[in-house]
């Protein structure tokens, strides 16, 4: 594992590459070409490979297509990785399965992951949904 300070930059990059600026190329460079994932699809992990990931992305993207994403916090010990960000949008496509709204859209998440060898290999994720639902006008 690199060094704390390195981990902080390595998982700031990868919010900014993968997810703000929507770098598929990048993907390989943060994430194992197997990365378990827990919280995001259910009570069952699952096992993602790099297309997988680009489509959960891509829906959560179609929903929407400006979300940034900020870091917060990041905490390190040894191959453990906890971020909390945030995260700022406006809901312009039905990606989430409903229809969009046009509303702006601010949520807070955390994820808790295992990197090894400068890749994530196993995360677990959680977002204000009850949050972002209100926001949308789903649920009052």
């Amino acid at each position: 594992m690199p060094k704390r300070g390195e981990v902080y930059a390595l998982v700031d990059s990868f919010f900014q590459e993968v997810w703000n600026e929507q770098n598929d190329d990048a993907i390989p460079k943060y994430i194992s070409p197997k990365v378990i994932e827990h919280g995001l699809s259910g009570l069952q992990p699952l096992t993602l490979d790099y297309s997988d990931f680009i489509a959960f992305r891509a829906r959560f993207l179609q929903a929407f297509p400006d979300a940034k994403f900020t870091v917060d916090n990041i905490l390190v010990e040894g191959e453990v990785v906890v971020v909390r960000f945030h995260v700022e949008a406006t809901h312009l496509g039905d990606g989430m399965g409903f229809p969009a709204t046009g509303r702006k859209i601010s949520f807070t998440a955390m994820g808790f992951g295992i990197w090894r060898d400068g890749k994530m290999i196993e995360a677990w994720n959680n977002f204000d949904q009850l949050g972002l639902m209100r926001q949308v006008g789903l649920i009052e």
